[in-house]
């Protein structure tokens, strides 16, 4: 039998589709079985922001322990947010591995982290086969981070990038990465964009 989602999930899911508008949002399950704790649900919805775009949302990937973080007190745990062209469909499988990275081996999502080989596990072929954890912009100053009896869930974005990315952002840090992104204008959604590196 299907694992019900926690109350906060059920209300994280309402402002996320509020968020995104646009069609009826799905949601997809992804787990080993029924009994496996370590799920995570993926919404998404296309046609968001913007034609052609497909916004994806973790549901339930607060419910695993972020590092042992804290904010004022309560465990500081996170879902992500990723937005791509509407015909690549792996970005969900990514979001997941993700989740499955802070469940299964205890990392720790923070803003300038990078999940390896994310997406390239999916699809042995791309060029921007890693995730890149940032504060979402897509959205405005939205989603708001939310405070629940016994934990704050906040929001980080996902954005592919490619391993002379990954080595950039080694070297000099995120903010010089997100610098580069903005002076080239990159197309975020595209996931066959050329590296800026």
């Amino acid at each position: 039998m299907r694992q019900p989602a926690p109350h906060h999930v059920k209300a994280i899911y309402t402002e996320v589709k509020d968020l995104f508008g646009g069609a009826k949002p799905v949601v997809d399950r992804y787990a080993d079985d029924h009994d496996d704790p370590n799920w995570v649900d993926v919404m998404r919805t296309v046609d968001s922001p913007e034609p052609g775009v497909t916004s994806y949302a973790t549901l339930g990937m607060s419910r695993f322990d972020n590092g042992g973080l804290l904010s004022d007190g309560k465990p500081l745990r996170v879902e992500l947010l990723a937005a791509c062209q509407s015909e690549f469909t792996h970005i969900a499988d990514g979001l997941t591995s993700c989740a499955l990275n802070v469940a299964r081996d205890g990392w720790q999502v923070t803003p300038g982290v990078v999940h390896p080989n994310a997406l390239v596990v999916h699809r042995p072929d791309i060029v921007l086969k890693h995730l890149f954890l940032t504060t979402p912009f897509l959205w405005g100053d939205r989603p708001d981070t939310r405070e629940f009896d016994d934990l704050l869930v906040t929001w980080l974005m996902a954005v592919p990038i490619s391993d002379t990315e990954v080595d950039h952002l080694s070297a000099h840090g995120p903010e010089s990465l997100e610098s580069l992104f903005e002076h080239e204008q990159i197309d975020i959604f595209d996931i066959n964009r050329d590296p800026v590196v």
